[in-house]
């Protein structure tokens, strides 16, 4: 899930969530990160840890 997506899911705005993510202690979630094509960072959180921080049930 991209980051905006997730920041929107957790009800916290999108740069406060890459604050979270960029911390030296860590965020708690795993991130997949990719360079596109035009050098950009793309970085994506799984729909599951998403929705077990949410309090729902992670679909198997």
């Amino acid at each position: 899930m991209s980051l905006g997506r997730a920041a929107k899911l957790l009800g916290i705005h999108y740069t406060t969530l890459l604050r979270h993510l960029d911390k030296p202690g860590g965020s708690g979630f795993t991130v997949y990160e990719e360079i596109s094509a035009n050098g950009k960072r793309l970085r994506y959180l799984p729909l599951d840890e998403i929705r077990q921080a949410v309090g729902q049930e992670p679909t198997p």
